[in-house]
């Protein structure tokens, strides 16, 4: 958009006057009149006298161009017939849908029998089944012998229909030629569209592409930004059919401990306090000599113990799995399953901060949509970078630096690949995971320590 093909097509067809240079059509200066007798011109989106019928207009088309009676009732009906409009003939054109008036531009482009026909984005805003109509009618022209000139940033409809293209930018020309040609000189991505497209793959992919996957009808894209990330896509997609059990037995069972522990650390961390209030069991308690803020640290120390256990045994039991099916264990499982325990200590820190003010039903709500959230982040980030306003780009900017960021917890999907670790993104994440549950503790206290209990 903004090159330059529009305006381009009107200094032809005379729309737009030169301010210097000189173009000729079929011999002659495009600023003559008599230019454009064997031209036909399809604007960009058509505007068209909508009291018309159909019908009339290309008999107004055929009058202005000085066709005879009978040469205009004859070509009239060939157009209307080869533009599937013999129906709509005779129907006002403010009761035409958007194909059909860009169906109807084409036959008013062609009422002269035009030896050049030019078209300014034929197919813009055409269905599928419009696309393909406006592709066969002009293919057909091609094959009486025509030169179609059109313009077009859709590459699929320039591969099907030209000979040559010419590519423009900034309203240069920086090429000319045949399409396979031009695109050989220089690969700026590379896109892949795959298949059934497992989460931890996708995190992988989209580590490597810098960007969210796109999920598209025929499978997910990813888009590479240079042929480097390309081969390393290559490698990790040619290595999956290598040692498939054992990378299916990690990747499970992280995952599966990964879920238990999220579905622990939140359906008994926001009852932990809020059930204690509202049983009134923890009146004999602080009305000993204690502190409250020993109570809620008892308490998340507690779930965290239980979740040591529970989470702990699973992984062990996958290390087990992995070991026996590779014939060797993995350092990184120790690594993906600890970076995940830290994001559930987080979870749970979250779950005793709303369980300390707030109702269970609530308390869960808002700790499961908090823990949807800070898994997507990085998403959300690259979302608002990428297509948000000022105002929405600030507001999740905002959301960013205050809710946890549990994606740079998960490193399960390259240790599963075998992808290399960097240990100083593992101690970044671990040192933002320690003064995170520090400062959600605190907060914690801070409304423990001021609840009246009636």
């Amino acid at each position: 958009n903004g090159a330059g093909k529009t305006t381009t097509l009107k200094l032809l067809t005379g729309l737009v006057l030169p301010t210097t240079g000189s173009a000729r059509l079929l011999g002659q200066d495009v600023t003559l009149v008599s230019a454009k007798q064997q031209i036909g011109f399809l604007p960009e989106t058509p505007y068209f006298y909508d009291y018309l019928t159909g019908r009339e207009f290309l008999d107004l088309c055929g009058r202005l161009f000085r066709l005879p009676t009978g040469v205009r009732r004859d070509r009239i009906a060939r157009l209307l017939h080869l533009t599937a409009l013999e129906e709509a003939a005779d129907r006002q054109l403010r009761k035409y849908s958007k194909g059909m008036l860009q169906r109807l531009g084409l036959a008013q482009a062609l009422i002269n029998d035009p030896s050049l026909v030019i078209l300014d984005e034929p197919m813009s805003g055409l269905d599928p089944l419009g696309r393909k109509a406006m592709r066969d009618i002009i293919l057909g022209l091609k094959a009486e012998g025509r030169t179609i000139f059109f313009s077009s940033h859709i590459l699929p409809d320039v591969e099907v229909l030209c000979d040559r293209v010419g590519i423009l930018v900034g309203g240069r020309l920086r090429g000319v030629g045949r399409l396979d040609e031009i695109l050989k000189t220089r690969t700026e991505s590379v896109e892949l569209i795959l298949d059934r497209v497992s989460s931890d793959l996708a995190i992988v992919l989209r580590d490597l592409a810098q960007a969210p996957l796109l999920s598209q009808p025929d499978g997910v894209l990813v888009r590479l930004p240079d042929q480097e990330r390309a081969d390393a896509a290559s490698a990790i997609l040619a290595s999956l059919s290598i040692g498939q059990e054992g990378k299916i037995v990690k990747d499970l069972g992280l995952a599966s401990s990964s879920l238990f522990g999220t579905f622990i650390a939140i359906f008994l961390g926001i009852g932990l306090v809020s059930k204690e209030i509202e049983r009134r069991t923890l009146y004999a308690i602080i009305a000993k000599p204690i502190h409250r803020f020993q109570f809620l640290l008892g308490k998340y120390i507690g779930l965290v113990l239980t979740l040591l256990v529970t989470v702990g045994v699973m992984v062990l039991l996958v290390v087990g799995l992995a070991w026996a099916v590779d014939g060797h264990w993995t350092p990184g499982l120790l690594a993906a399953a600890g970076l995940d325990f830290l994001a559930l200590m987080i979870v749970t820190a979250v779950a005793i901060l709303f369980s300390t003010f707030s109702t269970p039903t609530l308390s869960a709500i808002f700790t499961l949509a908090i823990f949807v959230i800070g898994r997507l982040s990085g998403d959300l980030r690259w979302f608002a970078e990428q297509f948000a306003g000022p105002a929405l780009r600030r507001a999740i900017q905002v959301l960013y630096l205050i809710l946890p960021d549990l994606s740079r917890f998960q490193i399960g999907p390259q240790v599963v690949h075998g992808l290399p670790l960097s240990p100083a993104a593992i101690a970044w994440a671990t040192l933002y995971g320690v003064v995170y549950i520090l400062v959600l503790l605190l907060l914690a206290i801070g409304v423990f320590q001021r609840r009246d209990f009636k």
